[in-house]
């Protein structure tokens, strides 16, 4: 067997105008299950449409929830609908509810004084091929995808997210 690649993706801070949401009473906000068919949250504005963003809360758009389908039709997809703050437009997207955390960090993984992660390392038998998974952290969740995921993102220009490889054992 191979050896496989995974990379953090996570969304691109350079990319002006993106989403800034604010609906604090959305119960999607705060980080509770999805469970009606459709949730608004309210964003101040949208620049540019992006296919990912992981900013308090992890959506994609139609596309990239597509191409993730094909590697993982058990994860759940929950419609989301970003409204522009005074303006009729509006954006789609999709939460997505993954099973639990990947128990993946090899043990030569570093963390920083607060407890961050610091250095990600992946114990690749732990990973079990998955093409998408989060690591959560303190404050936050880290998200990992497998190169050929990546691959075919970027084959059909996905935008609004970074990719940093990660070493694996």
């Amino acid at each position: 067997m191979g050896i496989t690649k995974y990379f953090r993706i996570k969304e691109d801070e350079e990319i002006r105008n993106r989403p800034i949401l604010f609906d604090f009473k959305s119960p999607i906000l705060k980080a509770e299950s999805v469970e009606n068919e459709e949730n608004i949250v309210y964003a101040k504005s949208i620049g540019q449409s992006l296919d990912y963003s992981d900013k308090r809360l992890l959506l994609v758009s139609d596309e990239f929830k597509e191409i993730l389908k094909m590697y993982h039709p058990d994860y759940t997809y929950k419609i989301v609908i970003i409204q522009v703050e005074g303006k009729e437009s509006q954006e789609v997207y999709w939460s997505i509810e993954m099973p639990d955390e990947c128990k993946c960090l090899a043990p030569s993984t570093t963390f920083n004084k607060g407890g961050m992660l610091d250095k990600i390392i992946i114990n690749e038998q732990e990973a079990h091929g998955l093409a998408m998974f989060r690591i959560p952290n303190k404050f936050r969740n880290y998200y990992v995808v497998r190169l050929d995921l990546v691959e075919s993102l970027l084959r059909r220009g996905l935008v609004g997210f970074v990719l940093e490889e990660l070493d694996h054992e």
